[in-house]
């Protein structure tokens, strides 16, 4: 064999040797970063599960609040007609009390005025000088005996009115106690069926906030395996992007400013940080920043750089992750369409993406993150 043809043999051995040593090399890579992105997106998919079940029962306990709400404005309605019914009878027992009252001052004066009769009528037989008797026959004419007879006949007739008056009052008070004690039944009777209405609905509400605390025991419990699930995927997304910032480009970025991902559209409707997030409802950590911009408007590389990511996620929707080297790589979610694929090498400016609302979102944006070394940091010192 020549020496021409063994050095052939040798550089072809030696090529494949080295291409076999770099794909076992660089395979485990891919591999693992396909499985822990597979990860991460079952994280995800629980996450979008715990989250439709917080909106569920979030929809639930609104619903109950609701009712409650109705309930309780009945009891008031039904409170204040207590509270009339009550007053009425307030008003018949006051009355009624009066009535006694009356009664027993006619009583005593009926007593009074009989007493006086009887005394009037023993003494009018008893004593010498007023006695029948004596009238009669101390006269000297017959006018004086009429005369005697007609003023007995007016004390008696007088003491007889009196008498006839303070009994007819009586009766007349007693009839009317009667009829307020009868219109008492009747008050109490219609508050008796609204006491028994408010006494059902006091118990509904008690079965109402019953609910209530079972829908927010488990609110509480989703919430936490939401945490947990968040934590779990936070933890696989550093661990992706440690992966990812190995991958090899030819792209170097040596610090310095990205560009501004959205040409022309500048308002920053959500900064890095923590933050109420708007479609989950509570507060977290906002791991870049958002910037409003009309459906369909460009997004723009930050800086050169092979892209890594370019897929479709739960969370992010249509995302781009670009590796620009040395560790830096940046983030472009909630797009509508990508225009780029994975391993493409894209430089500053190069439209990447258009502005879109897919994964969870409220509405038009581009959700910016700039990772170093596989941890998120605040982009606005990166943009300036």
């Amino acid at each position: 064999m020549s020496k021409k043809l063994k050095s052939i043999v040798a550089a072809i051995i030696l090529f494949v040797f080295v291409a076999v040593f770099v794909i076992s090399y660089l395979s485990p890579l891919f591999v693992l970063a396909d499985t822990t992105q597979d990860r991460i997106n079952q994280k995800q998919n629980e996450k979008t599960q715990i989250q439709n079940k917080i909106q569920e029962a979030t929809e639930k306990k609104q619903g109950v609040l609701d009712i409650v709400a109705e309930i309780d404005a009945q009891i008031a309605d039904i409170q204040g007609e207590i509270n009339g019914l009550q007053s009425e009878i307030d008003d018949c027992n006051e009355k009624i009390s009066d009535a006694e009252e009356q009664i027993a001052d006619c009583e005593v004066k009926e007593k009074e005025q009989y007493e006086n009769m009887k005394k009037r009528l023993r003494v009018m037989y008893e004593d010498n000088n007023t006695s029948y008797i004596t009238m009669l026959f101390g006269s000297d004419t017959l006018n004086d005996i009429l005369s005697y007879i007609e003023i007995i006949k007016q004390i008696i007739n007088h003491d007889n009115n009196m008498y006839n008056r303070i009994i007819e009052t009586k009766n007349q008070v007693k009839e009317l106690k009667a009829e307020i004690e009868a219109e008492k039944e009747q008050i109490e009777a219609k508050k008796e069926v609204v006491d028994g209405k408010k006494y059902e609905l006091d118990a509904e509400v008690d079965k109402m906030n019953t609910a209530l605390g079972e829908i927010n025991g488990n609110l509480e419990s989703l919430r936490a395996a939401y945490d947990e699930a968040e934590r779990q995927e936070a933890a696989l997304k550093r661990q992706l992007q440690a992966e990812l910032s190995g991958s090899k480009t030819s792209a170097s970025f040596n610090g310095g400013t990205f560009a501004w991902p959205t040409p022309g559209y500048g308002t920053i409707t959500s900064q890095y940080g923590g933050r109420m997030h708007p479609t989950l409802k509570v507060y977290k950590v906002h791991t870049g920043m958002d910037i409003g911009a009309p459906m369909g408007a460009t997004v723009v590389a930050g800086a050169d750089g092979t892209v890594v990511k370019a897929e479709y996620n739960v969370a992010y929707g249509n995302y781009v992750v670009i590796n620009h080297g040395n560790g830096y790589s940046t983030l472009y979610a909630h797009n509508s369409v990508l225009n780029v694929n994975k391993g493409d090498f894209v430089v500053r400016g190069q439209t990447i993406a258009k502005v879109g609302s897919t994964g969870y979102s409220t509405g038009p944006h581009c959700h910016f993150e700039v990772m170093i070394n596989g941890q998120h940091t605040d982009p606005m010192p990166y943009l300036k």
